[in-house]
């Protein structure tokens, strides 16, 4: 199984070369490129993206790694023509740079909790999906669907949201039933309460997990962390995964991890990421 991680942090802080070579000294195989937040390299926002996209494509090739997911923005509300334009950048990035994956989160789920408002956000995502669609097919590109949750003010707690679950998530890729996949979040499914993380593996199945984003959190905050240093449970999540012979990447996305630390311990840290993600793999036959 290949190794991947986000980028998010790092580009606040080195050049897109610089990120990609640290990663590849690390021991990645892969990046998951944030494309939503590239701090050095705003790529989408820039009249030559498509240009700047093979390029970031032929320094990834010429450091022996690949990128293997991208994440789009997100945040905007259906009506956002801008934010969605965005999105559709992202995708045709994708196509460019030979990205098989991008994450596509439902569009603007702000004031959906628990089951509120449930058919309502449903029947606005099919219909979002669907105008991203077309992109997906000409670039070549798989959309995958993230769990998500919302803040509940009344309660001042995280909550369910839109695709809390893994029968939502289903009832989604077989309405779409196209270049559509999901990216299951485990660090969301201890947030909201409403199906572990085992649960929705299970459930999804290798069929319909596509992607993942790994990190760890103490059930309160999104901490975005590295696994095994707060408290979820990981291996019923890895051992779910080998029970579904799932058989994508094993992406982190715990650019909380690297919060407090100076720039000078990046590349250690990320020694230490591959390095736990190798043991994982060996240990439960991923």
């Amino acid at each position: 199984m290949k190794i991947c991680t986000s980028t998010q942090r790092w580009t606040h802080l080195f050049s897109m070369q610089e990120t990609l070579q640290k990663h590849a000294e690390a021991g990645f195989d892969a990046i998951d490129l944030s494309l939503y937040d590239l701090e050095k390299t705003t790529i989408l926002d820039s009249p030559n993206y498509l240009e700047q996209a093979a390029i970031i494509r032929d320094m990834a090739s010429s450091n022996e790694l690949e990128i293997l997911q991208a994440h789009a923005p997100f945040g905007h509300h259906w009506t956002d023509e801008e934010g969605i334009a965005r999105v559709i950048r992202s995708i045709e990035v994708c196509g460019v740079a030979h990205i098989p994956n991008i994450v596509v989160h439902p569009c603007f789920l702000g004031d959906r909790q628990y089951n509120e408002k449930q058919k309502e956000y449903f029947d606005i995502n099919v219909s979002y999906y669907n105008r991203l669609r077309p992109y997906a097919e000409k670039a070549g590109v798989n959309i995958a669907i993230e769990n998500m949750f919302v803040w509940d003010s009344q309660k001042n707690k995280i909550a369910p949201s839109i695709f809390s679950t893994a029968e939502e998530m289903i009832d989604m890729l077989e309405v779409l039933d196209g270049p559509f996949t999901v990216c299951l979040d485990v660090g969301h499914t201890n947030l909201n309460g409403a199906q572990t993380a085992e649960e929705m593996i299970k459930k999804l199945g290798k069929e319909h997990l596509g992607c993942l984003h790994i990190h760890d959190n103490d059930g309160i905050s999104d901490l975005h962390t590295l696994p095994l240093t707060q408290k979820m449970d990981f291996k019923s999540i890895f051992t779910a995964l080998h029970n579904i012979q799932y058989n994508g990447y094993f992406t982190y996305e715990a650019d909380g991890f690297f919060a407090r630390l100076p720039a000078s311990c990046y590349s250690a840290a990320a020694r230490l990421m591959a390095d736990l993600a190798r043991d994982v793999i060996r240990t439960y036959q991923l």
